[in-house]
């Protein structure tokens, strides 16, 4: 199990992804052991549903928010952390 706090178990599978619908679907229905989803974050509107698609509330999920639209650094970081732990409460 990978959990907050905690060491990843050896081995440990780190899957890149791109938080597309069928990333996200495959995601959600894969066991969290040995896993951890690191999901790059293009819009801000994704969000949402990274946070539907990984159900396992005590297992981590690693985000990553990539700024292409050239947005000021604070207001890029803003946008995805509100939006972030906005869906996930």
């Amino acid at each position: 199990m990978v959990a907050p706090n905690t060491p990843a178990p050896k081995p440990s599978y780190v899957a890149i992804l791109k938080s597309k619908q069928g990333e996200l679907l495959a995601v959600q229905t894969t066991a969290p052991d040995q896993f951890i989803p690191l999901l790059e974050v293009i819009e801000p509107l994704k969000v949402s549903g990274i946070a539907r698609g990984w159900p396992h509330f005590d297992h981590v999920a690693w985000v990553q928010p990539i700024n292409l639209g050239g947005a000021a650094a604070q207001d890029w970081a803003d946008l995805i952390s509100g939006g972030l732990f906005t869906s996930l409460i």
